[in-house]
C-alpha cells in the first residue's frame, strides 16, 4: 500500500509537532472517559500535590495524577463505565475515597473532593454513592448518551445498536435510508467504533452509511456494544468529520470475572400455542428469521490482560412486497396485481419456447438475508501509565433483493421500468467488512495524556444475478392504462462490484496547565475506491405491446459498454486523502464555569485524475461554452472549524447547567458523487439509446451480441463512441460545511430525574449542488424567463400536441459522436442556502431503583434546495428537487428530512421479585407524516425530464379553461367528468392543496398522515442456579397493530411510498397555441385517490406496518 507510506511520513511530522508543542500549552477522549475535578481542604483552598487515585474495580486496571497548583486534576483514557473508585491522599490530612463513580463516552465526570485535617490517626473517609454524569465542565454541544441498559433492552429488529439512534429526540427519520440528524442530509453522518471510523465511505443509499449495510448486514453484535453517543453540535474539535451528526459507540471489554451468555431469537409467520406471530399481510407467504449470538469475556491475566468475543449469525427468509399469483389466483388487497395472469404466462410462454430463455416465477418471491459478524477485542494494561486495546470486526452478509408494484410502463429504456417483475429480475448483494483498529491510552507524569489510534479497514461490495440477459420491459395495455411487465437481469446490477480500503490514524495529546487542558492532535484518513458500475452492459430493451414483442420489433433500447472496448477502463479507481490538524483550549475560568475554544482544519485531497474527454471539451468551446474538461478535481483547500463552547453552573451544586456552543462542521460527501466523475467522462462506460423510428436493433438475449451502434449507423472505432451524458466535479466544489448554534439548560429533579431543553441552527456554509452544465437556462423572450399561463419557467422551443419537447436553443450541446445527449452534463458543485433547526424538551430519568425512562418533544424545520434522496448525481438532479421556478433559481423548500413533531417516551422498569427478575420495555413514538410533492408525468417545463414539474392546483379542475382532465387533443378534447370531480375532492380533502388552489404548489408542501409505533418487551428470567441464568425474552413490535389492524399502520404516499414526487396527473397531449397559453391535457391517476374520502390513498404494504412478536432465550453466567 504505498499510497499509504508516502503520506504517513508528511502526518508522523504533524503527529511530532502536536507532541512537542504539548509541552508549550485535558479534556475527556473521543472514545473514552475522563474524572477530573477540584481538591481542597476545609477552608476551600486548594491542595497541591495530592496524590490522586483511579481504579476501575471491573478490571483492576489502576492509573493515578496529582493535583496541580490550583487543586484540580484530571485522568482521561478512562473505558467508559465502571465502577471506579477515585482515592485521594495528602500529607497532614486523611484519605478520602468516593464508590461507584459512572465514567460517561466522551465526558469528563467531576468528583470535587474535600479533605479534612488529619490530628489523630483516623481511618480514611469513604464515600459510597455516584455522581451525577448529566452535569459536567465537558458538557457543552448538543447530544444524546444512550446507556447500556437501554443498548440491551430496548427491542430490536435486527440487534444493531444503529436501530437504537431512534432513541435520541433530535434524530429523524425519512420515509427511507439512514437517519437524519436534526433535518440534515442523512449521508452527512459519521459513525465510529472505538474511535475508528466505520461509516460506508462511498455512501449508496441502501447501505444506511454503514459497512454491509447494503446486505442488510450490522456492524457489530448488539451484545459488543457497551453504550453509544449522538452529537450533534459538540464544541470539541477532535469530534470531527460530520456534517450531520456524529455516532461515537464503544465495544465491551473483559473484567476480572468471567462472564458470558448465548441467545436464540425466532421470529416467524407461524402460530404459537395458537398466537400468530405476524400481522395478517405476512401469513401467505414465507417469514422466517432465526439469530444465534453467544459472548464470553474474561481475564487472561487478572488486572492485565482480559478478552472479549462476541460472534453473531442469521439466517433470514421474508416476502418480497408487491402483487404475485399463487395458485393461479391474485394476491389480495392491498397488492391486487394490475397485469392479468394471462398476459403474463404469454410473456413467458413466448420467451421459453422462442429464446430458451425462463422469464421466472409470478409467485411469491423471497428474498434471504443471511448474516454472520464476529467481533473480538483484547485489552492489555503495560504499566500504570499506557493501556492498549487491539479489536477485529469481520462481518459476511447477502441479502436477496426483490419488489414488485402496479407502476406504467415507459418506453424509454434510460429510465428503468418495474412493474409485474419476474422472477429472474432479482439479483443479491454480497457484502464483506474486515476492519482491525488499535488503540494506546497513555497517561503520564504531571498530567499530561496521549491517545492513539490506528484502523485499517476494507469493504466489499458484488451484486450477484440469477440469470445473464438484457432488462426487457414490456407494455401491457389493461383497461387504457399500460401497466409495466419487466424480467431479465437487473440493468444495475452486472458486473456491480466495489471495494474500498481505508486506513486511518489519529493522534491527540493532552496536557493540563492551571485553569486550562491544552489539546492539539491530528487525523489522517486514506481511502481507496474502486467501483465497477457498469450500468446497461447486459443491454435494456422496451416494447409498447406484446404483440411487439412476439413480433421481435423494440421500440427502445440501451447499452452501456466501455468506449475503449476494454472493459477494464470502465471502473471508478481513485483515491481520497484528508489530513486535519486540530488545537483547543479548555478553560476552567471558576469552579462554576467552563469555556472551550478550539480550530480544526480538514484539508481534503483527491490525487487522482479523471480522464479527460477531448471531443466533448471542443464541442463546448464550439457552441460557446469553453473551459469545460472531464479531468479535473477539486482544488486542495485548507477547511477550517472554528468552535466555541461554554458550560455554566449557575448554582454551583451540579443541579443546573446552561450551555451552549457555536461553530463550524465539516465532513465528506457520499464518494459515490465524486466517483461519478471518475466513471462517466464518456471515455469509459458510455451509454447508447436508441429509440427514434428504423434506428433500434432487432432484439436478442445473448447479451455477448449486443449492437453497440443504433440501426443503420457504423460501429464506432475504439474510443469513437459517443454519450448520452457525462458527469463533472466543480474545481472549486468544498467538503460540506455547516455553521452551528445551540444551546441547552439542565435541571436536577427529584427522583433522579433531569429536565433538560435544548435548540439547534445550522445553515450551510458549503452545501452539495447537483445540477446540469448543458442547460444555458430557460428560454427567453424580451430578455425575459418565458412561462405558461400558470406561471411555470419553461425550458422548451416547442411543445408537441403529443406532449414531445424541443429545446435545442436552451442547450449547448444535443448531440455528441452521433448519440443524443440527452442526459447533460451532472455536475457536483456547492450552494450556501440548506437550513435546519430543532427545539426539543425531554425529561429523563437514569437507571435507579429498578427504573429508567425518558419523554421527549422534538419541533424541527429543514429547508433545502435539493433534497438528495438519490445515488447517482443524476438521478439526485432528476429527482431531488420538483419545481416550477428556473432551475438556476436556488429556492429552499421543505426538505424530504423535515418532520416537524417528534414526541417519544420510552422506558424500562424491572420488578422487584424475590430471587427472580421480570423486565418490561416500552418505547412509543408519534412523528409527522413524511413530505409530499404532487407532479405531473410528462415534461411540463421542457427540461427533458419527466416527472419534476409541481402541479397547478385548479380553482375548479372542472372548468376546462382552467384544466383540462380527458382525452384527445386541440378541438377534439373530450372531458372527463367523473375524473375532474374525483380530482377536486382529491384536492378538497387535503388541505395543503386545497389552501393552494390558483397556484403551483410549492415542493413537498403536503404530509403524509402521521405515524404512531407502540414497541414492548418482557423478559422473564428464572432462579439462577450457581451463577447461571436463563430468561425468556417476548418482543411485541407495533403492538398497536397486534391490538386492532388498523393502528399502528405507516401510511405513505401510494405510487412512491419511498419518495416525495407523486405523479398524480398523466399528461397525454397539449391544445394549440403559444406555450403561455396552451393548456396540458391530463388523467387523473385514481390510484392515489381514496373514493370513500377523497384524500389520498396511503400505502400500506409495508412490513413495518404488521405487528411481529420476537421470541428470544438468553442464557448468561
Amino acid at each position: 500500500m504505498p499510497w499509504i507510506v508516502r503520506a504517513s511520513s508528511a502526518f508522523v511530522a504533524a503527529l511530532m509537532f502536536s507532541i512537542l508543542a504539548a509541552d508549550a500549552v485535558g479534556a475527556q477522549g473521543v472514545t473514552t472517559g475522563a474524572i477530573t475535578g477540584k481538591v481542597t481542604d476545609e477552608q476551600g483552598q486548594p491542595v497541591v500535590l495530592a496524590n490522586v487515585q483511579i481504579a476501575n474495580r471491573s478490571t483492576g486496571y489502576a492509573t493515578g495524577t496529582r493535583t496541580r497548583e490550583n487543586g484540580l486534576f484530571l485522568v482521561q483514557g478512562l473505558e467508559a463505565g465502571g465502577p471506579y473508585s477515585v482515592t485521594v491522599r495528602a500529607i497532614g490530612y486523611q484519605p478520602y475515597t468516593r464508590d461507584n463513580i459512572e465514567v460517561r463516552l466522551s465526558e469528563a465526570t467531576r468528583v470535587d473532593v474535600a479533605l479534612s485535617r488529619q490530628a489523630v490517626e483516623l481511618a480514611g473517609i469513604t464515600v459510597t454513592g455516584g455522581v451525577t454524569p448529566d452535569f459536567s465542565p465537558t458538557r457543552q454541544g448538543v447530544g444524546s448518551q444512550i446507556s447500556d441498559t437501554l443498548v440491551r433492552r430496548i427491542p430490536t429488529f435486527s440487534r444493531d445498536f444503529i436501530d437504537q439512534l431512534k432513541l435520541s429526540p433530535q434524530v429523524v427519520y425519512p420515509a427511507t435510508g439512514a437517519a437524519s440528524g436534526a433535518g440534515a442530509y442523512n449521508r452527512y453522518n459519521t459513525i465510529t467504533i472505538d474511535g475508528a471510523n466505520q461509516s460506508e465511505r462511498f455512501n449508496l443509499s441502501a447501505t444506511n452509511g454503514v459497512p454491509g449495510g447494503s446486505a442488510s448486514g450490522k456492524i457489530v453484535s448488539l451484545d459488543a456494544v457497551k453504550e453509544f453517543r449522538v452529537v450533534f453540535t459538540p464544541s470539541d474539535v477532535r469530534q470531527g468529520n460530520f456534517a450531520g451528526m456524529l455516532v461515537n459507540a464503544v465495544t465491551k471489554s473483559g473484567t476480572n470475572e468471567f462472564h458470558g451468555g448465548a441467545s436464540y431469537t425466532y421470529r416467524s409467520n407461524t402460530d404459537v400455542l395458537g398466537l400468530h406471530l405476524v400481522g395478517e399481510d405476512l401469513r401467505p407467504s414465507s417469514f422466517d428469521v432465526k439469530q444465534y449470538s453467544f459472548y464470553v469475556g474474561g481475564p487472561i491475566i487478572r488486572d492485565r490482560l482480559h478478552f472479549f468475543i462476541a460472534p453473531e449469525f442469521q439466517e433470514r427468509t421474508r416476502p418480497a412486497t408487491g402483487p404475485y399469483y399463487l395458485g393461479g389466483q391474485p394476491s389480495p388487497a392491498p397488492d391486487v396485481p394490475s397485469v392479468p395472469l394471462d398476459s403474463l404466462t404469454r410473456i413467458a410462454n413466448f420467451m421459453q419456447s422462442t429464446y430458451g430463455f425462463n422469464v421466472g416465477s409470478t409467485g411469491v418471491v423471497n428474498n434471504d438475508n443471511p448474516l454472520r459478524n464476529l467481533f473480538g477485542r483484547v485489552d492489555f494494561q503495560i504499566s500504570p501509565v499506557h493501556r492498549l486495546v487491539v479489536r477485529e470486526i469481520v462481518n459476511h452478509d447477502e441479502d436477496g433483493s426483490f419488489s414488485r408494484n402496479i407502476a406504467t410502463y415507459n418506453n424509454s429504456p434510460l429510465n428503468q421500468n418495474s412493474g409485474f417483475r419476474f422472477g429472474s429480475n432479482q439479483f443479491s448483494t454480497v457484502a464483506k467488512n474486515n476492519s482491525t483498529t488499535g488503540q494506546l491510552y497513555s497517561n503520564f507524569a504531571g498530567g499530561l495524556s496521549n491517545e492513539l489510534i490506528v484502523g485499517y479497514s476494507t469493504i466489499n461490495y458484488e451484486r450477484s444475478v440469477p440469470v445473464q440477459a438484457p432488462e426487457v420491459g414490456v407494455g401491457v395495455n389493461v383497461g387504457g392504462t399500460v401497466r409495466a411487465v419487466t424480467f431479465g437481469t437487473e440493468q444495475f446490477s452486472p458486473n456491480n462490484f466495489l471495494d474500498e480500503k481505508i486506513f486511518e490514524l489519529v493522534n491527540n495529546v493532552t496536557i493540563p496547565k492551571g485553569p486550562h487542558t491544552f489539546t492539539v492532535g491530528g487525523r489522517l484518513d486514506f481511502t481507496h475506491i474502486f467501483n465497477n458500475f457498469a450500468q446497461g452492459s447486459y443491454g435494456v430493451y422496451t416494447f409498447p405491446t406484446i404483440a411487439a414483442l412476439e413480433a421481435g420489433t423494440p421500440s427502445g433500447y440501451a447499452v452501456g459498454y466501455a468506449n475503449s472496448q476494454n472493459p477494464s477502463d470502465i471502473p471508478a479507481d481513485f483515491h481520497v486523502r484528508v489530513f486535519s490538524l486540530y488545537g483547543q483550549d479548555q478553560w476552567r475560568v471558576t469552579d462554576r464555569f467552563t469555556v472551550t475554544g478550539g480550530l480544526r482544519a480538514d484539508i481534503p485531497s483527491l490525487p487522482d485524475h479523471p480522464s479527460q474527454n477531448d471531443t466533448l471539451t471542443n464541442a463546448l468551446a464550439a457552441a460557446g461554452l469553453p473551459g469545460i474538461r472531464t479531468d479535473v478535481v477539486p482544488k486542495t483547500r485548507v477547511l477550517l472549524s472554528p468552535r466555541l463552547g461554554f458550560n455554566f453552573d449557575p448554582t454551583g451544586d451540579q443541579r443546573n447547567q446552561i450551555r451552549g456552543s457555536i461553530g463550524v462542521y465539516t465532513g465528506p460527501p457520499p464518494y459515490i458523487l465524486l466517483g461519478n466523475a471518475y466513471a462517466n467522462t464518456g471515455l469509459g462506460l458510455v451509454r447508447l439509446s436508441c429509440t427514434a423510428a428504423g434506428t433500434v436493433p432487432a432484439f436478442t438475449v445473448d447479451v455477448t451480441a449486443l449492437p453497440k451502434a443504433c440501426a443503420g449507423s457504423p460501429v464506432p472505432g475504439a474510443g469513437q463512441a459517443g454519450t448520452v451524458g457525462v458527469n463533472l466535479t466543480d474545481v472549486n466544489f468544498k467538503y460540506p460545511q455547516y455553521f452551528g448554534v445551540s444551546g441547552g439548560f439542565d435541571r436536577q429533579l427529584p427522583y433522579n430525574t433531569v429536565l433538560t431543553v435544548e435548540g439547534i441552527y445550522r445553515k450551510a456554509i458549503n452545501g452539495v449542488l447537483i445540477r446540469d452544465l448543458n442547460i444555458k437556462g430557460p428560454r427567453l423572450v424580451g430578455g425575459q424567463p418565458y412561462t405558461d399561463r400558470d406561471g411555470r419557467v419553461l425550458y422548451a422551443d416547442t411543445i408537441s400536441a403529443t406532449g414531445a419537447v424541443t429545446n435545442t436553443n436552451q442547450r449547448w450541446i444535443t448531440s455528441l459522436r452521433g448519440v443524443q445527449f440527452t442526459e447533460g452534463m451532472i455536475q457536483v458543485t456547492n450552494q450556501s442556502k440548506d437550513f435546519n433547526y430543532s427545539l426539543s424538551g425531554q425529561l429523563n430519568r437514569r437507571f435507579s431503583d429498578h427504573f429508567e425512562a425518558t419523554i421527549a418533544y422534538t419541533y424541527t424545520k429543514s429547508e433545502d434546495v435539493q433534497s438528495l434522496t438519490s445515488d447517482r448525481a443524476i438521478s439526485n438532479w432528476r429527482n431531488g428537487r420538483q419545481l416550477s421556478d428556473a432551475h438556476e433559481d436556488l429556492l429552499t423548500a421543505n426538505s424530504v428530512f423535515s418532520r416537524p413533531g417528534r414526541f417519544l417516551a420510552y422506558g424500562t422498569y424491572t420488578l422487584p421479585w424475590k430471587g427472580v427478575n421480570t423486565d418490561i420495555t416500552v418505547y412509543y413514538e408519534r412523528t409527522s407524516g413524511v413530505p409530499i410533492s404532487y407532479v405531473a408525468s410528462g415534461d411540463l417545463n421542457g427540461d427533458l425530464y419527466n416527472g419534476n414539474d409541481l402541479l397547478y392546483i385548479p380553482h375548479d379542475a372542472t372548468d376546462p379553461n382552467e384544466m383540462r382532465i380527458g382525452t384527445g387533443v386541440d378541438g377534439a378534447f373530450v372531458q372527463d367528468p367523473i375524473a375532474a370531480q374525483a380530482f377536486n375532492r382529491f384536492i378538497s380533502a387535503q388541505p395543503c392543496l386545497d389552501s393552494q388552489r390558483g397556484h403551483i404548489m410549492k415542493r413537498d408542501s403536503c404530509r403524509s398522515p402521521a405515524q404512531n409505533r407502540l414497541d414492548l418487551s418482557i423478559r422473564q428470567s428464572v432462579p439462577q442456579f450457581r451463577g447461571h441464568q436463563l430468561a425468556l425474552q417476548l418482543d411485541f413490535f407495533n403492538f398497536l397493530n397486534f391490538l386492532n389492524k388498523d393502528w399502528g399502520q405507516i401510511r405513505l404516499p401510494t405510487l412512491s411510498p419511498t419518495f416525495p414526487d407523486q405523479r398524480a396527473l398523466i399528461q397525454t397531449g397539449r391544445n394549440a397555441g403559444p406555450l403561455n397559453q396552451s393548456i396540458p391535457t391530463f388523467t387523473f391517476d385514481n390510484r392515489l385517490y381514496d373514493a370513500t374520502s377523497g384524500a389520498a390513498k396511503p400505502f400500506d404494504g409495508r412490513i413495518s406496518s404488521v405487528y411481529q412478536i420476537q421470541l428470544t432465550l438468553r442464557y448468561s453466567f
